[in-house]
C-alpha cells in the first residue's frame, strides 16, 4: 500500500479512536476487546464483514454509509443483520448510486441466494455518504437514511429469526477512498434497539417474480420501468416507486405482494402506471379492519405465508402500536406455534429474549387502542416465559 494511503488511513484512525466513548455499544469497541466476530464468505475471499459477537433476534445496526469511495473502486459496503458467520444468509441495507433510481436498497441473502426486498425511489449523487441504519423487530425489516425516526424502507420477512448485527465489505483493490470508506463504517457502526415507525402503505400490488437469485440478477419484483437521461443523475427510472414486499419467497410463489409507500421524485403518477403493469392492486386500507379483511384475501393465495394479519397491518398501517403485535406473533409462532425457525432462536441468549418479552408486555400494558388485541398479545407473551423455551 502506498505511503500517502498509510498516512491518511492512520490520521483517520488516530482521529476517530481519541473521540471513541467507551460506554457506547460500538462495533470499534468490540473489535478492540477482541469480541467482533468475522463474517467470511468460503467462495470470495473478498466478501468479509465483521460483527457484534452476541446472536440477536430484534436489533439494529446504524453507521455512516456511502459509495464516495465506489466510483474510484469496485468496493462496496454494507449494513448487515441477522447474519449467519458464512455470509449465506443475512439481511443487508445498502447505497449504490450505479441504479438507476433505486438507489437505496433493503435486500436478503437465504442460502446464497440474493432477493431484493425493497427499494427507495430516490437517485443519489456520486460521492453519497450519510447514517443509514439496519433494524430488525420480529418480522418487519426496516432501513433507515438520513432521517433515523421513519425508514426509507420496510419488509415482512420470515426468512431469518436471528444472527449477528454488524458491517459487511467487499473491498478488491487498496484506493484511499475504499479504504476510508471501510473504516468509517466499522468506526461509526453502534448497536441499538430495534425502532418501531413505518410509512403507512399508499397502494398493494402484486407482480409476477422475476431474476435467478445471482448477485448480478437477484429475484425481484417485476415492476414497470421508463428509462430517461437526466443532466444531474444520468439514467433515471421514471416509473420507479418506494416498495416493500411481503413474505417475498421466490421459490414457493411465482408472484410477489409489494406494498408501496412513495411515488417517483421526478415524474408523479408512477403508483398509477405501476398498478397497469400489476397482476392486481388494492387501494391501501384505512384501518386495523381492512387490513385484516386484505390480509385474508392474499393468504388464500399464498399459504406459506408465516407472517399473520398483524404483521399485515402493522406493514400497511405503520402504527407504532401494530409493530408490538406483530412482535409478539414472531416470539409466539417461533417458540410455541409452529416453531419454523426454533433453532435460529434458541441461538439468542436467554435473557436477551426474557428481556425483550418483558420489554413488549410493559409497551403493550400502555396500548390504548385495539384492547382485545392488546389483552391477547400480553397474555401470549406471559405464556411464553411461564412456559420457556
Amino acid at each position: 500500500m502506498p505511503d500517502a494511503v498509510l498516512a491518511s488511513v492512520w490520521g483517520y484512525v488516530t482521529r476517530t479512536i481519541t473521540g471513541l466513548d467507551p460506554r457506547e455499544d460500538s462495533l470499534l469497541w468490540e473489535i478492540i476487546r477482541g469480541s467482533a466476530v468475522a463474517i467470511t464468505k468460503e467462495e470470495s475471499s473478498s466478501s468479509q464483514g465483521i460483527a457484534f459477537s452476541t446472536t440477536y433476534a430484534d436489533k439494529a445496526i446504524r453507521a455512516r454509509l456511502g459509495d464516495a469511495y465506489t466510483k474510484h473502486s469496485d468496493s462496496d459496503f454494507g449494513l448487515v443483520g441477522r447474519a449467519a458467520s458464512d455470509g449465506r444468509n443475512t439481511y443487508i441495507a445498502l447505497v449504490n448510486t450505479s441504479m438507476s433510481t433505486l438507489d437505496f436498497m433493503l435486500r436478503k441473502v437465504v442460502g446464497g441466494s440474493l432477493t431484493g426486498l425493497a427499494s427507495e425511489s430516490v437517485d443519489l449523487t456520486a460521492g453519497y455518504q450519510r447514517t443509514v441504519m439496519l433494524s430488525c423487530s420480529g418480522s418487519s425489516i426496516k432501513a433507515f437514511r438520513v432521517d433515523m425516526t421513519t425508514p426509507k424502507l420496510s419488509a415482512t420477512d420470515t426468512s431469518l429469526a436471528s444472527g449477528l448485527f454488524g458491517v459487511g465489505t467487499n473491498i478488491y483493490d487498496s484506493d484511499v477512498r475504499a479504504i476510508h470508506g471501510a473504516l468509517s463504517l466499522i468506526f461509526t457502526a453502534r448497536l441499538l434497539s430495534a425502532a418501531s415507525p413505518l410509512s403507512r402503505a399508499l397502494a398493494i400490488m402484486e407482480f409476477d417474480v422475476e431474476g435467478s437469485g445471482s448477485g448480478e440478477d437477484p429475484y425481484r419484483p417485476a415492476l414497470s420501468k421508463s428509462i430517461a437521461n437526466h443532466d444531474v443523475y444520468g439514467y433515471i427510472d421514471l416509473d420507479s416507486v418506494t416498495w416493500g414486499t411481503y413474505e417475498f419467497y421466490p421459490d414457493k410463489a411465482g408472484t410477489v405482494v409489494v406494498v408501496v409507500t412513495g411515488d417517483n421524485p421526478y415524474r408523479g403518477g408512477a403508483i398509477e402506471r405501476q398498478r397497469t403493469k400489476a397482476k392486481r392492486a388494492f387501494d391501501a386500507p384505512n384501518n386495523y379492519d381492512e387490513a385484516v379483511a386484505l390480509y385474508n384475501k392474499l393468504r388464500m393465495d399464498y399459504p406459506h405465508w408465516i407472517a399473520g394479519k398483524d404483521n399485515f397491518a402493522y406493514h400497511v398501517l405503520g402504527l407504532d402500536e401494530l409493530d408490538l403485535l406483530q412482535n409478539v406473533d414472531f416470539y409466539y409462532g417461533e417458540l410455541i406455534e409452529h416453531k419454523t425457525h426454533y433453532d435460529q432462536l434458541k441461538q439468542v441468549p436467554d435473557w436477551e429474549i426474557r428481556n425483550r418479552l418483558n420489554e413488549l408486555i410493559d409497551r403493550l400494558s400502555k396500548v390504548t387502542i385495539l384492547t382485545d388485541e392488546r389483552d391477547k398479545h400480553i397474555a401470549k407473551a406471559k405464556e411464553i416465559l411461564s412456559r420457556g423455551w
